[in-house]
């Protein structure tokens, strides 16, 4: 498995760990510290028992809400998710957005988190959303698909 991920993500400047359950990707260009909203910590993250994209769509507006203090709120629907991807109850404090994505991923075991810009752009929210959460549930073209890094302009085919 070393050797498969190494020649994968290697040659196109990205390097791979193990942290816990989970296996962590990342580019050498991706911004570190403070800088790189993924390492942004969430005072409290509270919810209950949900689907994994909902878990995911929750720790968005804790961010949002951790950036933006003076907001007055969001609106919007979005779909549930699966519920056979379930996942929860949380209680966190203090912990960051990376940190909780892999607690989510790592709960329920079918899923993973992908970053959906350029690693170098991570400092700020494109527009689209940061991450994206999947959950195992459709064939590999459709994740493929649904994957795109929105900032280099590339297509899906």
């Amino acid at each position: 498995m070393k050797e498969i991920l190494d020649a994968i993500t290697q040659p196109v400047g990205y390097r791979w760990f193990i942290k816990g359950p989970v296996v962590l990707v990342t580019h050498d260009g991706a911004l570190v510290g403070k800088s790189n909203l993924l390492n942004t910590r969430i005072p409290q993250f509270r919810i209950g028992e949900t689907s994994m994209h909902e878990a995911s769509l929750a720790l968005s507006l804790h961010l949002y809400f951790v950036l933006n203090p003076n907001s007055g709120g969001i609106t919007g629907d979005s779909p549930g998710g699966n519920l056979a991807f379930r996942v929860g109850p949380f209680d966190l404090k203090n912990t960051s957005v990376r940190d909780i994505l892999n607690q989510i991923v790592s709960q329920h075991c079918d899923g993973a988190w992908v970053v959906q810009q350029p690693p170098w752009t991570t400092g700020k929210d494109l527009g689209h959303g940061l991450w994206k959460m999947l959950e195992y549930d459709r064939t590999d073209a459709e994740y493929s698909r649904e994957l795109q890094a929105w900032g280099l302009g590339l297509q899906n085919r």
